[in-house]
């Protein structure tokens, strides 16, 4: 078993598709949502160093855009988060890591959707999940689940 690192991956100029989402929860009648952010999460399991491992995962270009993207190693502490991933997870990223990449340190790899939202009101991980999957998730292929209690 090794060490577990979260990475949250933003982008640097506003998120259009986070500004339409909110847009669209707020024509659905949430009027208690204040402000969605989104960010794409990284789990690894490594079997290595953690401070050298995480320098060096924060350059790989196929995960950030130095451009476009900040990388953060600990999660927001305002909002409820919602973790949105795919079903099935594919060993592709994992594999172009470990062997084209060379990060022979990687156990496994999963990657996904990370929606914040800045909710008014004592049911706001209540309103969370129901906005979640009435527009933020496919049930048919994907599952969900609440980061932060």
């Amino acid at each position: 078993m090794g060490k577990t690192i979260e990475m949250f991956v933003s982008l640097k100029i506003p998120d259009a598709t986070a500004i339409t989402a909110l847009r669209t929860l707020k024509e659905m009648g949430y009027k208690e949502l204040q402000g969605l952010t989104r960010e794409i999460y990284y789990l690894f399991e490594i079997s290595s160093d953690d401070k050298k491992f995480r320098d060096a995962i924060a350059k790989v270009d196929i995960l950030v855009n130095a451009n476009k993207h900040t990388v953060s190693f600990e999660p927001k502490k305002k909002g409820v988060s919602i973790l949105v991933e795919d079903m099935e997870h594919g060993e592709g990223l994992t594999n172009t890591l470990k062997h084209r990449l060379g990060f022979n340190e990687i156990l496994s790899c999963k990657q996904g959707v990370l929606w914040t939202f800045d909710i008014k009101g004592a049911k706001a991980q209540d309103l969370a999940k129901k906005m979640t999957e009435e527009l933020l998730a496919n049930i048919h292929y994907q599952r969900y689940k609440v980061m932060n209690k």
